[in-house]
């Protein structure tokens, strides 16, 4: 789906849109880390507030509001990076990717609600091995995040690599370019652990259909 966004919404390389926050669980991140991070209505981080450019966008002021359709919260993101929106509901996360990009003046926004994991692929390794792997992973990432089954968030940081992981979540790590998302589920078997991960697999930016583009619809401000 390709939506148009007002110009007035773009300034300096940043689009702004405001985004559902869903109950109990709602995470927005892109290549550089967690931009936004909801737990059971508790907004535990929201890079918009702090965000040098934000002032220069209309409703700065709220950034957040609710109305009948539910709570959105401002979201500020740049152009051509590739942003991805997760909601847990409880039981299963659903996810949708969202892409800006300017052709010829105008500002759009390509966005993908059905995503699709790699084939599954089963690994079996030492604990130890896995703990250098995931060492490396960090150490080559701008940042390294994992969601377990209950939607809780986990942060892992090169000065202090000693942790634990969760059995099973969704690993979501960038090196400030490029994003990835890992789904997996680990088991101890025979001494060994037994890894089974799925990747994301986001849709090619490539192409654009943009004539059928329509401009997209904000939420109601009682402000306007």
């Amino acid at each position: 789906m390709i939506d148009r966004i007002d110009k007035s919404y773009y300034k300096e390389g940043e689009v702004q849109i405001m985004v559902p926050n869903l109950k109990p669980c709602t995470i927005v991140v892109g290549p550089k880390g967690i931009k936004f991070y909801s737990d059971y209505g508790n907004m535990k981080i929201n890079d918009y507030l702090y965000h040098p450019k934000r002032t220069l966008f209309p409703y700065h002021d709220l950034p957040t509001h609710k109305e009948k359709n539910g709570e959105f919260v401002n979201q500020l993101f740049e152009l051509n990076k590739l942003y991805l929106i997760l909601y847990f509901n409880g039981f299963n996360f659903i996810f949708r990717s969202d892409y800006f990009f300017l052709v010829e003046n105008n500002i759009y926004k390509k966005t993908e609600i059905e995503q699709h994991f790699s084939s599954q692929n089963t690994t079996k390794m030492t604990l130890e091995q896995l703990k250098e792997k995931m060492n490396e992973i960090i150490l080559n990432s701008v940042f390294f995040s994992i969601i377990d089954d209950k939607g809780v968030l986990h942060e892992y940081y090169k000065n202090h690599l000693d942790y634990t992981m969760p059995s099973s979540g969704i690993c979501l790590f960038g090196n400030g370019t490029d994003l990835k998302i890992i789904q997996y589920k680990m088991a101890l078997k025979n001494n060994q652990i037994m890894l089974q991960n799925q990747e994301l697999i986001f849709q090619n930016n490539e192409a654009y259909n943009l004539a059928n583009a329509e401009k997209l619809i904000e939420p109601s401000i009682n402000k306007r």
